[in-house]
């Protein structure tokens, strides 16, 4: 794919040659004579010769107190999180992860296939601007979760590294431009056209193919605070992030192999033995109200004949078992059966509820 830089249309006052915005300093600095000018109001120019980052942060704002209890509650959420999951080993680390933000154009052409991959419309002129983040480092599992946490970000919160404290903090790896564009950058635009074709033609993304040069206006680079919790249950390992900005938790729980919910063939086997008691068990009510009341109750008497009092023989005992065999089980099954599945998962959730509670409140060591 082709790639041509631009630069922003602002101007020097000193020598009147264009200006270059770093939102990482927040200054359009002339590359010519030297001279930077802050943009935010407010605030005073910045000399050339300031010591300023090449790539800018947002600082962390969140307590670890805070951090540690929204991590923990989100572990414990899920329905096959180990009950003991609290009795793992975790280890938390506070770190910058790196973004780049692309700003620019595209231009080029699409065409649009139809559900037998023929095209119907070809060379169809396509352009337009796009302004993305794409991560900025060279770690791949990293890199699949933090894009996720980025869908906007406010420049205005990016500050220069001398401005905020860095001790105790993971400053990741930043990659260069071209190799985070040619990663993250361009496919990131590229899906994004796509879902606008889809959009707007009301068909799968799947039945366009675009062919795209990309002009680049405008390139910077930062770093995102988040926190990175290692989780080691038994012999596997499982990661999990949180934006420290919005609080967006994204991860893998651990997950306890041998907690598996009652089967419905277990719940149906029950209520059919509960079926099979009744079945009999409403002969040996029949027997006792003929003992005690007699009249119609008694045997041989054909005045409750019916589904429910019938004598142990004949077309309605047969109907009774069915109903009590076959229709019972089957309604236990079907319509309880979701609710015995919640109380399955929640009496186990109870409990690492309270396990929590006890580590938050003192009672319990933390555990980590």
């Amino acid at each position: 794919m082709n790639i041509k830089e631009t630069e922003e249309v602002l101007h020097c006052t000193g020598c009147g040659a264009k200006l270059i915005y770093n939102f990482a300093t927040h200054a359009n600095k002339c590359e010519y004579c030297g001279n930077a000018y802050k943009i935010k109001a407010g605030k005073k120019p910045v000399s050339a010769g300031s010591k300023t980052s090449n790539a800018g942060c947002i600082p962390f704002k969140r307590d670890i107190t805070e951090v540690k209890s929204k991590l923990l509650h989100w572990i414990i959420e899920g329905d096959q999180t180990p009950t003991d999951i609290l009795s793992a080993d975790f280890e938390l680390e506070k770190a910058y992860f790196p973004l780049w933000y692309f700003e620019g154009k595209y231009k080029g052409h699409f065409n649009a296939l139809n559900k037998k991959g023929k095209v119907d419309g070809a060379d169809q002129p396509l352009s337009g601007a796009f302004s993305i983040y794409a991560y900025g480092g060279k770690a791949e599992e990293d890199g699949s979760v933090i894009s996720n946490f980025v869908t906007s970000i406010d420049k205005s919160l990016i500050v220069p590294f001398d401005d905020v404290e860095t001790d105790g903090v993971t400053l990741n790896k930043i990659a260069d431009r071209n190799s985070c564009w040619n990663t993250y950058g361009n496919l990131s635009v590229a899906n994004s056209v796509y879902v606008q074709l889809s959009n707007q033609y009301g068909k799968d993304s799947s039945l366009f193919k675009h062919y795209l040069t990309y002009e680049l206006e405008a390139a910077n680079a930062f770093y995102l605070p988040c926190w990175s919790l290692s989780c080691m249950y038994g012999d596997t390992f499982y990661d999990v992030y949180m934006d420290d900005i919005s609080g967006k938790i994204i991860g893998e729980r651990p997950v306890e192999q041998y907690m598996e919910p009652p089967l419905r063939a277990a719940i149906f086997k029950k209520y059919a033995l509960v079926g099979l008691g009744l079945w009999f068990g409403m002969l040996i009510v029949r027997a006792f109200l003929a003992a005690v009341v007699g009249g119609h109750f008694n045997p041989y008497d054909n005045y409750y004949n019916n589904i429910l009092f019938s004598e142990g023989a004949g077309l309605y005992w047969l109907l009774r078992g069915a109903l009590f065999l076959l229709v019972l089980p089957a309604v236990m099954a079907i319509i309880f059966y979701p609710n015995m599945v919640n109380k399955f998962y929640r009496k186990r959730k109870e409990t690492r509820i309270k396990d929590l509670d006890l580590i938050l409140t003192g009672r319990k060591p933390e555990v980590f």
